[in-house]
């Protein structure tokens, strides 16, 4: 159990089993990589719950791309949270995240399409779509944000 108190179980999962061994040897349960806000950390959180969710996936070869787009969506919700943590100027942190929030909706849609499938157990999905209902909570408080600070407004 990590300090945020979700757990990353061991059991199969819908990504392809060497991308599952290379993000779990590369990513622990206690996430050793330096988390400078709760933005980045629920980020990660998702993209780690994305990954160890098990999906019913039975030979269709339909319900194996929704799951890797899926998995392919959250993945991008962590390479554009990075682009904007390092971003050279506001106008391009303000694109990182615009990003970010059209990839949250991706997941939040697959996710759905997973669910009312019935190929995702409602007790796996409930936590992965509140975590994803954070991110875009966060990721819309970072936009308004900066965009009140880019025209001189201040927030309280």
């Amino acid at each position: 159990m990590s300090r945020s108190g979700w757990q990353v179980p061991r059991s199969r999962c819908h990504v392809p089993s060497a991308m599952c061994h290379v993000l779990r040897s590369q990513f622990p349960v206690t996430c050793p990589l330096p988390m400078k806000t709760p933005l980045q950390l629920r980020t990660y959180e998702l993209l780690m719950r994305t990954a160890s969710t098990d999906i019913d996936t039975t030979g269709d070869w339909r319900i194996e791309q929704v799951a890797r787009r899926m998995f392919e969506s959250a993945s991008e919700i962590g390479a554009w949270m990075e682009r904007a943590s390092g971003a050279p100027s506001r106008e391009r942190f303000r694109e990182s995240l615009h990003e970010v929030h059209a990839h949250i909706r991706q997941v939040k849609l697959w996710l759905r399409v997973l669910d009312d499938l019935g190929r995702i157990d409602p007790e796996a999905a409930s936590p992965l779509h509140d975590t994803a209902e954070e991110v875009q909570r966060l990721v819309v408080a970072a936009l308004r944000t900066s965009a009140a600070s880019a025209n001189g407004v201040t927030t309280s």
